[in-house]
């Protein structure tokens, strides 16, 4: 939404909520890859990229719940929205995401 008198564009987050920038989730930038061979970058410029298959590129978000220390990851391309409470696990080599939504967790590795 843009600010009327400032002209500045204002992201309105529920209070629970802290939108992280990429120096807060160094962990997941870089390349990963699933199970089934596709392989995945998140960039320093919140730029989503699935490596293996044309026309996959998007844009991805990470927030924090305060309570919780819950990190949720919300992955926009062509298709729709992804999103997943996610942590990175085997000192960072291995980035574990959980639907909720389809009640599943997949992995992806370095």
């Amino acid at each position: 939404m843009t600010d009327l008198a400032t002209k500045e564009e204002k992201i309105f987050t529920p209070d629970d909520l802290v939108i992280l920038e990429a120096a807060d989730h160094q962990d997941i930038l870089g390349t990963w890859k699933d199970d089934n061979g596709n392989e995945y970058e998140f960039t320093e410029q919140n730029e989503f990229h699935i490596l293996n298959k044309e026309d996959s590129d998007g844009t991805y978000r990470v927030v924090e719940m305060k309570e919780d220390n819950i990190r949720k990851i919300s992955i926009f391309v062509a298709g729709g929205t992804l999103q997943y409470e996610y942590k990175v696990l085997d000192e960072g080599d291995t980035l574990e995401l959980y639907s909720r939504d389809a009640e599943t967790y997949y992995y992806w590795h370095r």
